[in-house]
């Protein structure tokens, strides 16, 4: 509850709580014999109800031991198989760790049919089977009074049966490990091996399920009993609790008033306190975000390729994959994460713009060497046209930079084995200079009644696309309002079955005025404007390699 009331809503309390005073005493002393006679009923039962309890929860030690006990026989017949192969020590090892666990039940098993078992034993034995401690006592319990019990003795003798067969196993594995390490093994010796190995596993599939059922069936039997006694509980109680109702009824009539003035009165606070944790959680998400996540994603990708490097020079091939995955899951995050911030900035207005002169063959050039790897894992072949004397362009360089790099990778992801082709040239448009950036494939290709979805946020051109290629539909969407903000656009022209061709265009003495600091995004344009291109002169680049 609050710590805090108003004066009309601790009146009404105090006004209940005197009320329940004057009314409760009459009823006290019928109340404590009632109660009384309740506890008796209670403390008769309880005992019967937690030792019931105490057989449910070692039927569920058992239950952990057939899965432990399973597991190991399994994995012992396929490591056996497996040496008898490489006759690798390492594998033998294996086997015999795997065996050790239906080597300890069976100890276990012998000692608990004991007369006078040794605990220092049952317990070391229990233990090396992987139980959980908590419910070893309680197996041992159930094992000795009650296993005598037609459903229990019926999966102990199960239980039996399949020992026999991993003692088999384990002394045709140690026949045949010693044969080995005296150099006398012939391949006759390991064909029997396999042989007796398939055959004892044969036999104990069945067996394994069999000893499923009786450990079901036995839980079944106690789960009867349990509920027997505790419908003869629950007949007691309702009986004591039928009586008791009448004495509380007017108590807690009068408790109910009171409570549910205390809950109006937590349900506005608490009301009033979430409203203003959702408006201060509004106002700072944007703020926030980028500290809050991306400083651990740092962490993690700059930890893990600090291991990976460690894990290349020690040559551990199998940490180092791992751990390249891990980087590269953690970069893929870091992409959503900068995505979904950057269309929220734009979309909010909020993007601040960075001007300053870049070359565009800089930026070309670094464009390429990152695609050039991208586009090799398809089987693409990239090649350049950049016009020569290309004058410098006053843009984001960042932001311009991540707008060339989606559309170079949407090129290298829809196309396999083909051609990607990037051309820079200056053009005029309605009298202004500017320059095009074209980025041509000849991948899969839109179908132009799609072109209005491109650049939509969280949106592609269909379903099939986004699960055969991936990708979270904001790429273009982002892109889009970069180019926009520093006074450009990108357009589209594409055919289905023939390739696509996207097209950066860039006032060529962009910088700050009214209509970059906001605009707005719009869906994808097809076409290009009308402008005139200079002759020019190709710079030809295949696989990231100048020609």
């Amino acid at each position: 509850m609050s710590d805090r009331q108003t004066p009309q809503t601790g009146a009404v309390c105090r006004h209940e709580e005197e009320s329940h005073r004057r009314t409760a005493g009459p009823n006290k002393i019928r109340l404590a014999m009632i109660c009384g006679a309740w506890l008796v009923v209670i403390a008769s039962f309880a005992f019967v109800a937690i030792m019931c309890m105490e057989m449910l929860s070692a039927a569920r030690g058992y239950t952990q031991a057939e899965a432990l006990w399973s597991k190991g026989q399994k994995d012992a017949i396929l490591n056996l198989m497996r040496y008898t192969q490489t006759r690798s020590d390492a594998d033998y090892e294996r086997f015999r760790a795997a065996i050790a666990i239906p080597l300890a039940c069976r100890r276990a098993r012998q000692q608990m049919d004991l007369p006078l078992y040794d605990p220092a034993i049952l317990n070391h034995a229990i233990a090396e089977a992987g139980i959980d401690e908590r419910d070893r006592g309680r197996m041992i319990w159930l094992y000795r009074h009650l296993g005598s019990q037609p459903q229990p003795a019926k999966a102990i003798a199960i239980w039996a049966e399949a020992e026999r067969h991993i003692i088999a196993l384990e002394t045709d594995a140690e026949r045949l490990h010693q044969r080995i390490l005296s150099h006398t093994v012939k391949q006759d010796v390991v064909n029997e091996t396999l042989a007796e190995t398939e055959r004892i596993n044969r036999e104990l599939t069945p067996l394994e399920v069999r000893f499923s059922q009786g450990v079901a069936e036995t839980g079944y039997w106690l789960q009867t009993w349990l509920s027997a006694i505790i419908l003869i509980i629950a007949a007691m109680l309702i009986a004591a609790g039928t009586a008791t109702f009448r004495v509380l009824l007017r108590e807690a009539e009068l408790r109910g008033e009171i409570a549910a003035g205390r809950r109006v009165q937590d349900d506005l606070l608490a009301a009033k306190k979430a409203a203003e944790e959702s408006s201060r959680a509004k106002s700072t998400f944007l703020a926030n975000m980028s500290h809050e996540l991306r400083t651990p994603l740092n962490a993690i990708i700059g930890y893990s390729e600090m291991l990976r490097e460690d894990a290349e020079v020690k040559h551990e091939q199998g940490p180092a994959a791992d751990l390249t995955r891990i980087t590269a899951a953690a970069k893929h995050l870091e992409s959503l994460i900068n995505q979904v911030l950057d269309l929220s900035k734009v979309e909010a207005g909020k993007t601040e713009l960075l001007w300053e002169h870049a070359l565009p063959t800089q930026i070309l050039e670094d464009a390429t060497s990152a695609m050039a790897p991208l586009a090799r894992k398809n089987g693409n072949t990239l090649s350049v046209h950049c016009a020569p004397n290309l004058p410098p362009m006053y843009v984001d360089v960042t932001k311009f930079r991540q707008s060339l790099y989606n559309l170079l990778s949407n090129a290298c992801k829809f196309t396999k084995n083909g051609n990607i082709r990037v051309e820079v040239v200056p053009v005029t448009a309605n009298g202004a200079e500017s320059i095009e950036w074209r980025v041509s494939d000849t991948g899969i290709g839109i179908a132009p009644d799609q072109f209005h979805k491109l650049f939509r946020p969280f949106s592609q051109v269909d379903a099939s696309t986004a699960r055969h290629y991936g990708g979270t539909g904001l790429g273009l969407s982002i892109s889009q309002g970069f180019c926009q903000l520093m006074g450009g656009a990108i357009t589209v022209a594409s055919e289905p079955g023939r390739g696509s061709t996207f097209t950066i265009h860039i006032p060529q003495h962009a910088g700050r005025g009214p209509a970059m600091e906001q605009a707005p995004l719009v869906p994808g344009v097809t076409g290009a404007p009308n402008a005139k291109e200079p002759r020019t002169n190709p710079v030809l680049l295949i696989d990231g390699h100048m020609a």
